[in-house]
């Protein structure tokens, strides 16, 4: 009997996860249906709105070697190279950081301060002399431009946008998931989407060096900035070991000890150049090396 009921409840579950997996495959062929049936209706009135990264389905771009930089991508009246549209459509594109911790990022559009963004794709048709005979023809209508001969021709709108990402607190960003929706407001809507999952190795772009050489009682330690762009660093250390001298440093910020004995500094250094610090040996007799200094970039400098 136990058998039986046994027995039973695996063909319930076998249905059951059979049931589950059949509908939602078919929720998802049904929406790429939907999709599709759209997007033709609406290529049957003329109306184009794509994008080389971002599409009705969402697109996923992955980039290993970003550069921290702006992330770029395109907005266009058209579905190839021959086929465009020829009415203005209008658009509003709005970005947002959906990794982990999101709320500690902010993303922008096109330099503004904002997460959103509106603009227009211009359709137009202008005349085009393919004949290379030396006539200005960008003045003529189109029953002109027929008449002698010349090509009637749409032009394709394509509208470069981009997007940055940074931290609320000043610091680096190493990893960002980013999702961008762009949306034709008018005179149809269509929306598209894509995410974008971005990776720095700062090894790739450059680092902050460090090295460090004895004569006697002074060291000598060496910070070199081999990324192309300035960068605010903060450097540590051990105030029973060493005492800074502090002429050799532009100083932006520090933190002392209760005896008033410094501990850390935070100063700016330029792309691809170095900065000599000094410091006087406690000890006389001890010996130190590089792996008694720390050194984080991505601090904020307040000057």
């Amino acid at each position: 009997m136990k058998k039986k009921i046994k027995k039973k409840y695996i063909i319930f579950g076998t249905v059951l996860f059979l049931t589950i997996g059949l509908l939602t495959i078919g929720l998802t062929y049904g929406k790429y249906a939907a999709d599709s049936v759209w997007n033709y209706y609406l290529g049957s009135k003329g109306f184009y709105f794509s994008s080389d990264y971002l599409g009705m389905e969402s697109v996923e771009n992955v980039n290993q070697l970003w550069d921290g930089k702006s992330t770029t991508f395109s907005l266009t009246n058209s579905e190839n190279d021959l086929v465009a549209t020829n009415f203005d459509i209008s658009y509003t594109v709005i970005c947002e950081v959906i990794n982990e911790n999101s709320e500690d990022y902010s993303c922008t559009l096109n330099g503004t301060d904002s997460d959103t963004f509106s603009g227009t794709l211009s359709g137009y048709e202008m005349c085009i002399n393919e004949k290379n005979d030396g006539i200005d023809v960008s003045s003529y209508t189109q029953s002109d431009c027929e008449i002698n001969g010349y090509t009637w021709q749409k032009e394709i709108a394509n509208q470069e946008l981009y997007f940055d990402v940074v931290k609320k607190d000043g610091t680096e960003v190493t990893d960002a998931e980013v999702k961008i929706t762009a949306t034709s407001t008018s005179p149809y809507k269509k929306t598209l989407t894509g995410t974008f999952l971005l990776h720095k190795d700062p090894s790739l772009f450059g680092t902050i060096e460090l090295s460090y050489q004895e004569e006697n009682f002074v060291g000598n330690l060496i910070v070199t900035n081999t990324y192309e762009e300035e960068k605010c660093v903060t450097l540590t250390f051990d105030e029973n070991k060493f005492r800074l001298d502090e002429d050799e440093v532009n100083i932006d910020s520090s933190t002392s000890n209760d005896q008033g004995y410094m501990n850390s500094i935070t100063f700016k250094i330029n792309g691809k150049q170095s900065q000599k610090i000094i410091f006087y040996k406690t000890d006389f007799q001890a010996t130190y090396n590089v792996e008694d200094f720390t050194i984080n970039e991505g601090s904020t400098c307040q000057n």
